[in-house]
């Protein structure tokens, strides 16, 4: 997880999200271990089979940059709970939904996610958000390329 701006001028601040998702009964280590170690595992197929049922829920949060025990460029020191408390700010939801349709397919084929895609006050912060810059937009350029696909914002 990186750092990203929130915010303009002297209200600025750095800050890391998460979203958990909203689940009536986790399953167990050993049941996710089981699933993704299955050679037949989709994740599209996953997917496909939890949103063609119901709608899912997502809380998402924020940490607030405080010092250095919540570094910008160190992405491999975690802000740990109890220096930075998570805050609630919204609540995510994904409806149900088809998501094996070939107009589907191929509208996912042709998005490209960039972290960099942004307004300025999300600015993504640190060494490792200003790699990921360069690498998204090669990765995005290629795969085009190779889907003999426009690069370009979905309507």
């Amino acid at each position: 997880m990186t750092p990203y701006r929130l915010g303009i001028d002297a209200g600025r601040m750095a800050i890391k999200f998460s979203a958990r998702p909203r689940i009536e009964k986790q399953p167990g280590l050993g049941s996710w271990i089981r699933t993704f170690l299955d050679p037949n595992f989709s994740l599209e197929k996953n997917m496909q089979d939890v949103l063609s049922s119901r709608e899912m829920w997502f809380d998402f949060f924020v940490q607030r940059y405080v010092n250095d025990r919540t570094p910008i460029e160190d992405t491999l020191t975690e802000w740990n709970e109890s220096v930075s408390r998570p805050i609630h700010v919204a609540k995510i939801i994904i409806p149900a939904q088809d998501l094996s349709s070939a107009t589907r397919r191929q509208f996912c084929e042709s998005l490209s996610f960039n972290p960099w895609h942004c307004l300025p006050e999300h600015k993504p912060l640190g060494a490792v958000n200003r790699v990921r810059k360069t690498i998204y937009l090669e990765m995005s350029r290629y795969r085009h390329a190779l889907n003999h696909m426009p690069l370009r914002e979905p309507a």
